[in-house]
């Protein structure tokens, strides 16, 4: 029922409303908002072993092609 819910034209219709007003009232753009964001986990404690050589470079690989992806 839930999924039929979410098919029905005017549950759409209304999310899509809601969209809109929510975004007209945004105070930053993605790229503002993304703009310190990066592909590593920096915090000390956590930053040794298998995150420090596997873990951070595929973060960072991630979010180079993601970064690229968004519309901004």
């Amino acid at each position: 029922r839930a999924i039929g819910y979410f098919f029905k034209g005017d549950t759409i219709d209304r999310l899509m409303e809601n969209r809109q007003r929510i975004q007209a009232r945004r105070t930053l753009s993605d790229r503002e908002f993304m703009g310190g964001f990066q592909g590593q986990i920096t915090f000390e404690p956590f930053n040794r072993g298998v995150l420090r050589w596997l873990g951070n470079p595929l973060m960072g690989a991630y979010w180079f092609v993601v970064r690229r992806l968004i519309r901004w």
